[in-house]
């Protein structure tokens, strides 16, 4: 039975550099992207639908074969989040889980330097994978829970200062206009990870992005249209800018 090592990260994290890095003779590597590629003939790290459960079943079908197979090393399995159902294929097996820590920032950094196509489902996926496994337990000692915890850290000296720091980084343009190939004024500073879910970053520079209105109310999922009644540019009220 061979030894598998699931390695799981966000995207842009680094999960298949380390994967081929590390392996050697007889091991096997299972890269959904790779094996997408090969079979839709489509550019590296983009999907066709219709093939997804082809790709997933190839996966299921090493797994089967591994229980067996004494010739193979080290089978590594690429994956972004562990989900039960992979949990319960390889319940029976030895496997090690290694999580690839990269910093948020990074993992952005790789995605705006990226000719993808899916830019912005794919920094969505990033969100939701920090904020999945990188929480924050709710025993920390700073926390920004409720509505009068955030809106005194908004109205904080330190964080005045940091947001000046976030704009004039970022000149006052938007980022995520950018990152379209389109300049806009951004005068909202919007933390990357939340500060509910992450207070330590909360006066970290490099968690912070400048936004105009209409990003950042899509980073926190509400619609423009909820606050067109009012004729001046509303403002959500646990986010002082």
């Amino acid at each position: 039975m061979a030894n598998i090592k699931v390695i799981y990260g966000a995207p842009g994290s680094g999960k298949t550099t380390y994967a081929k890095e590390n392996r050697q003779l007889n091991d096997l590597l299972y890269d959904f992207d790779d094996i997408m590629q090969c079979l839709s003939g489509l550019p590296y790290q983009e999907s066709n639908e219709h093939l997804i459960d082809y790709v997933m079943d190839f996966r299921d079908l090493i797994i089967d074969k591994l229980r067996y197979d004494s010739n193979i090393g080290t089978a590594y399995i690429i994956t972004t989040f562990i989900q039960n159902d992979l949990k319960k294929k390889l319940n029976d097996l030895n496997v090690e889980y290694i999580k690839i820590d990269t910093d948020i920032k990074v993992c952005l950094d790789r995605l705006n330097q990226s000719n993808r196509s899916d830019k912005d489902r794919i920094k969505q996926v990033i969100k939701d994978w920090f904020n999945h496994y990188d929480r924050v337990e709710d025993s920390s000692d700073v926390v920004y829970k409720t509505k009068e915890q955030k809106k005194k850290f908004y109205n904080s000296t330190a964080w005045k200062k940091l947001r000046l720091l976030a704009l004039n980084r970022d000149n006052y343009e938007c980022q995520q206009c950018k990152l379209k190939g389109k300049v806009s004024k951004g005068q909202n500073v919007h933390h990357i990870k939340e500060i509910y879910f992450h207070p330590e970053f909360a006066l970290e520079l490099d968690n912070l992005e400048t936004l105009c209105i209409n990003c950042h109310n899509e980073e926190h999922e509400r619609t423009f249209d909820k606050i067109k009644n009012s004729k001046k540019e509303s403002k959500w009220d646990d986010e002082m800018w």
